[in-house]
């Protein structure tokens, strides 16, 4: 009874997971174009998923810890060892499917991710670039190390003196 309530659960993190790969397609979608607003509202969207998934990761740990009882393990660290305890079956089927799903998800998300993050950081040194070079055509200092004023005026040259 807790092995379906555990793949019913397991079905609706699959729907989770989906929309959670079809924003982070949205956020590299934003990178690209460089849509600043619309990448602002896709991580707003990504949080609310994401703790989504935390609240039912936390849900699946109670359904497993059920599971145990029900099952009279002592100690099932994943999925795969309640599939090792249930045996062939309908269910069997069902919950090594819904691993599968679950696991391509996962590693799908990673890669859209690191791809995100790749282009995050290629951004970001672009704009050290772009500093550095900006830095170039600036003053070195207004101020001497001393706190006075440094000036390229040559001396003689403002009228306040020896006027």
């Amino acid at each position: 009874m807790m092995v379906k309530a555990l793949i019913e659960h397991l079905e609706k993190e699959i729907e989770v997971y989906r929309n959670l790969v079809e924003v982070q397609q949205t956020e590299t979608e934003n990178l690209i174009s460089k849509d600043y607003r619309a990448l602002y509202e896709t991580i707003g969207r990504k949080e609310h998923l994401l703790m989504k998934v935390a609240t039912m990761s936390k849900a699946r740990a109670v359904l497993m810890a059920g599971i145990e009882k029900e099952l009279g393990a002592e100690s099932i660290a994943n999925i795969s060892g309640i599939l090792e305890r249930i045996g062939d079956g309908a269910e069997y089927d069902r919950l090594k499917e819904c691993q599968a799903v679950v696991l391509s998800l996962v590693d799908t998300i990673k890669e859209v991710n690191k791809v995100n993050a790749l282009f995050v950081e290629g951004s970001i040194e672009n704009i050290k670039k772009t500093l550095g070079l900006l830095g170039n055509f600036m003053p070195k200092s207004v101020y001497k190390p001393t706190g006075n004023f440094y000036s390229n005026v040559p001396k003689g040259a403002n009228l306040s003196e020896g006027a």
